[in-house]
């Protein structure tokens, strides 16, 4: 990047993240490097007795620039941990759905005879796969209630004795390591002092 004369701002670098903004394309770091650019035009000058100095408004505009900088890479990398956290729950959820929510809805559909008119339970109907994680763990806390009235039915028709608490277990797994969609939070933000 170069200064108002064309010399090289040591420190400055170009962002190759590129934002929407009014219409048209902006480097994400438009704002740090206008800031650097800045900085660029304020001489270092030592302040002599009684003269206003540049020196310390140079040196908040440099503190500045290093406390951008350094929030732009914790918001980076916060960025990519949500990303990473979104697809490990998406993971987990479908564990969840094939290892316990399907084999219990299924065997539920087996014990309805296809002339009744009654229906499939509403806590034992296969929720959408679309879900957030807070929305599964509340359908599965329903479906854990349901099945626990017909559990002998359960286990009659191939599922273990203990797939209730095998159940409770994947379901509160979920619940302890960042179900209800948690956030990264990656540094305060504002500065300490």
């Amino acid at each position: 990047m170069k200064d108002a004369r064309g010399r090289d701002v040591p420190g400055a670098s170009a962002s190759t993240h590129i934002h929407r903004k009014g219409g048209r394309d902006v480097p994400e770091t438009e704002a740090g490097d206008g800031l650097v650019r800045a900085g660029a035009l304020v001489p270092r000058r030592e302040p002599g007795v009684g003269a206003l100095g540049y020196a310390s408004a140079r040196d908040m505009l440099d503190d500045v620039v290093q406390l951008l900088r350094t929030y732009a890479g914790a918001q980076h990398s916060g960025h990519d941990l949500s990303r990473a956290e979104v697809r490990r729950q998406a993971d987990q959820i479908a564990r969840l759905f094939d290892r316990h929510i399907r084999p219990i809805v299924t065997i539920a559909r087996s014990q309805i005879a296809p002339e009744s008119d009654a229906g499939l339970p509403s806590a034992l109907r296969l929720p959408k796969a679309n879900l957030g994680s807070t929305k599964v763990l509340a359908a599965c806390d329903g479906m854990i209630e349901a099945a626990r009235q017909f559990e002998a039915v359960f286990v009659a028709n191939g599922l273990p004795a203990n797939f209730l608490a095998q159940f409770q277990g994947a379901r509160d797994t979920l619940a302890r390591e960042g179900g209800c969609e948690a956030m990264w939070v990656v540094g305060p933000a504002f500065p300490a002092g």
